[in-house]
């Protein structure tokens, strides 16, 4: 089993690789907001318990700040956030589990290898790029802004990869590098282009790139229940570290 203080580590360097525009700190909690666009900007990663006051008096001002900011109040929980028992006082508190996630990775040196087709990593993306990117994830202007805005504010090294097939973007992705460690992120193919190995190519890519970057170990998020995805991953040498999941406090009309 991987060690709490190994889970938070990566957890730590996931959130400066995703940095939310807002950061404010309650003791050892950080609230993250960024306008209510993507989960892990606009959650609390609650790993370190030291400076929280009474834990109930804790998650009411955790709503108030996202209440404020029109923001569903929710949190980012793994095995290794404080105090231990947070996840059952969550529950009480009518917080439900929304979403689950795995984390996995794998030695930089077993993904970087011979691509299949040509990929160009630049240190930041052009239009074509951003035209993928949200073609791929359905945004709309205004939230492919605000995407825009937090991958462009990640202080690390970064690559905007983008794979070509006669001339047109098939696939793309995103990493990052801190610490020794590539994150991937935003790896998408074109749903024209399935099947062609494009998200092997990119994600090798972006290895590649990466270790020219100094790093020596990748990881990435996968959806628990996207079986295609973990099968994939499985398939190219990467492992379970941990999982993680959100837990959210339900607005009225959501529950009903």
């Amino acid at each position: 089993m991987v060690a709490l203080e190994q889970i938070a580590e990566l957890d730590r360097i996931a959130s400066r690789s995703w940095p939310a525009r807002e950061v404010q700190r309650l003791g050892g909690w950080l609230l993250r907001a960024t306008n209510g666009v993507t989960r892990r900007a606009n959650s609390v990663l609650p790993l370190d318990s030291d400076g929280i006051p009474i834990i109930s008096e804790a998650i009411e001002q955790v709503c108030e700040f996202y209440t404020k900011r029109s923001i569903v109040p929710r949190f980012q929980m793994t095995r290794a956030c404080q105090p231990e028992d947070l996840d059952r006082i969550l529950g009480e508190h009518g917080f439900e589990v929304e979403l689950k996630v795995i984390i996995q990775t794998s030695p930089i040196a077993e993904l970087a290898g011979e691509l299949a087709f040509p990929v160009d990593v630049k240190s930041i993306p052009n239009l074509e790029w951003l035209a993928a990117y949200a073609k791929a994830g359905g945004y709309d202007e205004s939230t492919l802004s605000i995407r825009q805005e937090i991958m462009g504010s990640v202080p690390a090294k970064k690559g905007y990869a983008a794979a070509k097939l006669d001339g047109k973007i098939v696939g793309i992705g995103f990493g990052v590098v801190d610490r020794g460690w590539i994150g991937l992120f935003a790896i998408v193919t074109q749903p024209e282009n399935r099947r062609r190995r494009v998200a092997t190519t990119v994600s090798r890519a972006l290895a590649l790139w990466g270790q020219r970057q100094g790093a020596t170990r990748v990881y990435l998020q996968v959806e628990e229940r996207n079986d295609a995805a973990l099968k994939l991953y499985e398939g190219l040498g990467f492992r379970n570290h941990h999982r993680y999941w959100y837990r959210m406090l339900p607005t009225s009309e959501e529950k009903g």
